[in-house]
């Protein structure tokens, strides 16, 4: 029986297709139950996309969890007996993002068996007009890399030898992930190959018709969006730009706006909190954007890092009263800081164990005030340390401003970016 698309939403539509697709080139059918035993994700934490599993008991008392993983799952209970398997799966997985458990819908495919590069090139093949479908006529990249030779970061770890990626124009992350994991296999004692992909259906949801506007700007737009931290920073990354030859005049005048252009150059900037550029550039509202190098250590943002701009230098240090020594391990280090994640890096491969207290400003007056033992923060002069009796004790890193860029949005305007790049190069 037809099913008319008129009753059917976008992702179901792309679901449908999708599925066709994979059925016309033998691929079978798989299901699988949303809930698998606690043990199978908590052996494989290394295959895992992430470390957290939402766990339950179940009635019988057995530890469960919420699928994080679909191809553990199958190479858990794929056959090892020779035959080539081509399945697909239409399934939902539970994944964590640092803050909350984010249900994903995934409609992908797995070949397991003894491979030869014709399967690894239909895979290839499928990959890309999973791509075309979802796309629904707009510009998509797939990335492919061999021997581990690729950027990326937060992808699946079991992929080796060969991964790619797939982008759509106006998606601010990846929509399509795979690659081969034959040391997957050999985990689970199973000899032969395998390659997959999985097609993330809840980044569409953007694409649920033919949009005429991406991230709140004409489809047709060639502009290029630029973030800029409000402030001294700002001032000084807008100057490297407009001798660039990327000038925008109005971002001079006095006013209250936040986005100016120049259709002439084909640029817009923003004006945003500091601590805001990098999920501006990280979400594709903005294509790049200038931010600290502090910024991206405490938050580990998914942007590509394109150039040091050398301006907003200055260091990250641990500081303490004249005369603390922090040497003495029988105790907690107290911390306080605005860079928990910094923090607790620092130290955790000192082996040092902390207490992080969170603190927004006016860091110096912790030690002082026997809230804390040391600090760490930002130090550019070092004059508001000297001026509260205290000193360095310790360099974590330095730090200056970074031009980074949205990933999909580098596929899709490189030449643009690279050819900005490369005039800021001339002009450092």
């Amino acid at each position: 029986m037809e099913v008319s698309k008129d009753i059917l939403s976008y992702d179901e539509q792309i679901n449908l297709e999708l599925r066709s697709l994979y059925s016309q080139f033998g691929y079978k059918p798989y299901k699988m139950s949303r809930f698998e035993e606690y043990e199978l994700y908590a052996e494989n934490k290394a295959f895992m996309p992430s470390g957290d599993i939402l766990a339950f008991t179940d009635v019988s008392g057995k530890l469960m969890a919420l699928r994080p993983d679909v191809t553990l799952s199958i190479v858990k209970n794929a056959i090892d007996d020779g035959n080539l398997k081509k399945l697909y799966y239409n399934e939902n997985v539970y994944r964590s993002n640092g803050i909350e458990y984010k249900e994903q819908m995934q409609v992908g495919l797995e070949c397991i068996g003894e491979l030869d590069a014709e399967n690894v090139n239909e895979v290839l093949k499928l990959a890309q007009q999973s791509l075309d479908i979802v796309a629904k006529g707009r510009r998509t990249h797939l990335d492919v890399y061999h021997n581990g030779n690729e950027t990326e970061k937060n992808d699946l770890t079991y992929y080796s030898d060969l991964t790619f990626r797939g982008y759509i124009e106006g998606v601010p992350a990846k929509v399509l992930s795979g690659g081969r994991y034959d040391e997957l296999l050999r985990k689970f004692g199973k000899s032969g190959g395998a390659i997959g992909f999985a097609v993330y259906l809840n980044l569409l949801e953007n694409l649920d018709q033919e949009a005429t506007v991406i991230n709140g700007f004409e489809r047709e737009d060639a502009m290029l969006n630029i973030a800029l931290p409000k402030g001294r920073l700002g001032e000084k990354a807008y100057e490297i730009f407009e001798e660039s030859g990327y000038e925008c005049p109005e971002i001079n005048e006095e006013s209250r706006k936040l986005v100016f252009e120049n259709s002439d150059k084909n640029v817009r900037y923003f004006w945003v909190k500091p601590t805001d550029v990098a999920v501006y550039v990280e979400r594709g509202v903005a294509d790049i954007g200038v931010v600290g190098s502090d910024i991206l250590l405490e938050y580990s943002n998914d942007v590509y890092q394109l150039l040091d701009l050398g301006i907003g230098k200055c260091t990250m240090q641990v500081a303490a009263e004249k005369g603390f020594h922090q040497d003495g391990f029988e105790k907690t280090l107290r911390v306080a800081t605005k860079f928990p994640n910094i923090a607790r890096s620092h130290y955790l491969n000192k082996g040092r164990e902390i207490d992080i207290i969170k603190l927004n400003g006016s860091i110096e007056l912790a030690p002082l005030l026997g809230l804390a033992d040391v600090v760490v923060d930002i130090v550019e002069t070092g004059k508001t340390l000297i001026e509260n009796n205290m000193e360095p004790v310790e360099k974590i890193s330095d730090v200056s401003a970074r031009l980074i860029s949205n990933k999909a949005s580098y596929k899709f305007k490189h030449e643009v970016i690279d050819g900005l790049c490369a005039k800021i190069t001339e002009r450092l």
